[in-house]
This record gives structure tokens, sequence and C-alpha cells, in this order.
């Protein structure tokens, strides 16, 4: 069955990126300096791509083959829908960008938006569903651009160079929470275990020993050692002596 609560999550998340691609088009188009309207229409292009992965995800979720990877969707969904609503109110009160300093500022607004924590769980939990295709692939990419720009550009505004660091700093974040969200996934969900050997079966159908499956999916290293019953039962002759 559909999940309205995903549903609407993909759809604010679709929303903001339509948000995203219309403006950055648009100020393309109000500037007369030619590097700068190539800057644009190319983070514009981008914008446009992702459009495409959430409507794929958005046609995928109608069918109901889409699983939702919140605990919480709910307050996930809040929280991007009050993000949408500043930012229409932010544009709707900046009629012009016109200005560098408040176009990159507009700009930060909406990709620190695109940082949030659950679009990177949405791309991470959802590749198998999405084709492997993911905007995670190229999104620090697509920030880096505009890190580059702002230094290139703007070199004498370490104010407003400064926020091309903060969404390099927020992608590596996001990477590293997405990375975290994948191990505890992992670790609370049911597990295929050997019943004889207690070996575990992967995603891909291969069994691995459970020291090799938990290291590769955690900050877990195996010391080894031995519990007393099982000393008991290989080395009876230890208890003897000490009896």
């Amino acid at each position: 069955m559909s999940n309205a609560t995903l549903r609407e999550i993909l759809q604010t998340c679709l929303a903001l990126e339509k948000t995203a691609a219309d403006l950055y088009s648009a100020i393309s188009e109000q500037t007369d300096i030619d590097a700068h309207k190539a800057f644009w229409q190319d983070v514009s292009s981008d914008e446009k791509h992702h459009v495409g992965y959430w409507e794929n995800l958005l046609a995928l979720e109608e069918k109901g083959t889409v699983p939702n990877p919140f605990d919480r969707p709910t307050r996930v969904k809040t929280e991007l829908e009050t993000m949408k609503i500043r930012i229409d109110e932010f544009l709707a009160e900046e009629k012009t960008f016109s200005d560098i300093s408040k176009a990159i500022l507009a700009a930060f607004r909406l990709e620190s938006s695109m940082l949030h924590p659950a679009f990177f769980i949405l791309f991470r939990s959802l590749r198998k569903e999405a084709g492997d295709v993911s905007p995670e692939d190229d999104y620090g990419e697509h920030i880096e651009k505009f890190s580059q720009f702002v230094g290139h550009f703007l070199n004498n505004k370490p104010e407003i160079e400064l926020l091309g660091d903060i969404l390099l700093s927020m992608w590596e974040h996001g990477r590293e929470m997405a990375d975290q969200f994948d191990q505890i996934k992992t670790l609370r969900g049911l597990l295929p275990i050997c019943a004889s050997c207690k070996k575990i079966r992967n995603d891909q159908g291969y069994w691995k020993e459970i020291e090799s499956y938990i290291g590769e999916r955690s900050e877990v290293r195996f010391t080894h050692s031995i519990c007393p019953a099982c000393t008991q039962e290989l080395y009876p002759e230890f208890f003897r002596k000490r009896e």
C-alpha cells in the first residue's frame, strides 16, 4: 500500500529541486556577466537532472514499490515542509537577484535545505529502487561548483565566501550521517544466519563469517577469547587440575 507520508516527503524534495532549478535559471537571465550567466545555467541544469530523479521515485512510490526508510517520517515531513515555506517566503520578498551577493544568499538557503539529512538517507536507502542512480554520486561536485564560483568571483567578500565552505562541510557531514544510518539499519534488522555454522547471508546472496559481515558494516572489531562453558568442554583437564 502507498505510504502517504513518504509520498509527501518525496513531493517536498521534488518541490525544493524545482524551486532551485527555476531560481538559478532566473538569475542567469538577470545577469549581464557571461561567466555568471554560464554558472547559473550550469547549476540549473544540475537541479533539473535531480528533478527527474525525484519524479521517478514518486512514480515508483505510487506503485507501492518504495520502502519508507524513516523511523519518524512525520517529523521529517514537517521539517522539510517548514523549510520549503520559509524559502518561498524569502523568495517572495526578494523579487530580483541582479545583485550577486543576494543571488548567492538565495542559493545558499536552497542548497542548505537540500543538504538536510533526509536527502542523504533517501539517496542511500533507495538506490536499489532508483536503479542504482543517485544524486549523491554527483552532489559533491555540484556543491564544489558553488564554492569555486564564490571563491573566484567574490574573493573580496569573505563573509559570502564562507557560505561555500559551509555547504561543503554540510555535504561531508551528510554523507557521514548516511553511512551511520546504513550501519544502524543493517545491525538492527533481521539477518539470515545459518543455523549450523552461523554464517550470515549478505544482500548479494553470499554467506560470510559473522566477524567479516559485521566488521564491514560497523567500526566493531573482534578479538578472540573463550567462554567458561567452551573451556570446560574443550579443555576438561584444565578444570580437573583446578579441582
